[in-house]
């Protein structure tokens, strides 16, 4: 039996192609990523956006254990330029997926943002984020390059 993935934006979950980068209805980046640039919200369907971040409060009044909502909060926050809202979405969903590599790392890519603005505490979060997206996943590309980054960071 064939089955079929259906590759969905967690911001507006409008569908998109494996590979992109941005979804091509809303505007936002679909994951975090060291090497994307912030977005300026302004380039952004920001109505659909905060339409879906509504929906997505909504769902997790329903239920506190919603992951989706969560993840979904976490990365339209992120587009946003909500970086400490998007933390404790993102950190939300870690939580409840504390095996989700995935989501480690792109946690790791939002604290890295506080860190980069001098905050000692987040770098510190960053790298156990980083740490334990690295031992659930050791080939995880995106992990990897934020190690490496931190690394390269330590030596300045």
């Amino acid at each position: 039996m064939v089955s079929i993935l259906s590759l969905k934006c967690p911001v507006c979950g409008a569908p998109f192609s494996p590979g992109d980068d941005w979804c091509g209805f809303c505007g936002s980046i679909l994951v975090l990523q060291t090497d994307h640039p912030r977005i300026d919200p302004r380039a952004l369907n920001k109505a659909v956006i905060d339409d879906r971040i509504r929906e997505y409060q909504k769902d997790l009044r329903s239920d506190p254990y919603d992951v989706t909502a969560h993840y979904g909060l976490g990365v339209a926050y992120y587009n946003l330029g909500l970086t400490d809202a998007a933390i404790q979405s993102l950190k939300d969903a870690c939580r409840l997926t504390p095996e989700n590599a995935n989501i480690h790392t792109q946690l790791a890519v939002a604290y890295r943002e506080l860190a980069k603005a001098g905050d000692q505490d987040a770098a510190g979060e960053m790298s156990e984020h980083i740490q334990y997206a690295l031992r659930l996943d050791p080939q995880n590309v995106e992990a990897i390059l934020l190690r490496s980054d931190e690394e390269l960071d330590r030596h300045d």
